[in-house]
């Protein structure tokens, strides 16, 4: 398996990574502490499509990061345990992407523009790509 990132965002893999701050660790174009490997964003999108694809990537990781704890400490009061704030990120981003797609999520945030159509996977796996620049890999 495998992470990648391309800072001019010319696929939807890098855009993914962009708008999910999933580049830890980057060193010549490898993520070497992903959040998630390059297979499982393209799984889910192969799998739901582009927009809802990704959205439920986000509701992963929102579901992920909540189940881990920030800060924990026995006092004299009691326990204390405090969550961290990742999962509502993740949430926000999941109805964001659905509510303005991911190649306008991408504009938002500053990346270049993107073309009208983006290419997208079928569900035999196969590769609808109205525009022959753009890849997945």
């Amino acid at each position: 398996m495998a992470a990648t990132y391309d800072f001019s965002l010319p696929t939807l893999l890098d855009q993914a990574r962009f708008l999910f701050r999933d580049v830890g660790g980057l060193e010549n174009g490898v993520v070497t502490k992903p959040l998630l490997e390059n297979e499982e964003y393209l799984g889910a999108v192969r799998v739901w499509g582009d927009v809802e694809g990704l959205a439920k990537v986000a509701e992963s990781l929102a579901s992920s990061f909540a189940q881990k704890v920030k800060k924990y400490a026995n006092t004299r009061g009691g326990t204390s345990v405090e969550w961290p704030d990742r999962p509502d990120f993740y949430l926000q981003l999941a109805a964001s992407i659905r509510t303005n797609g991911v190649g306008t999520m991408v504009m938002m945030a500053g990346a270049p523009a993107l073309p009208s159509a983006l290419p997208t996977l079928t569900r035999d796996g196969s590769l609808k790509d109205p525009d022959s620049r753009l890849y997945f890999l």
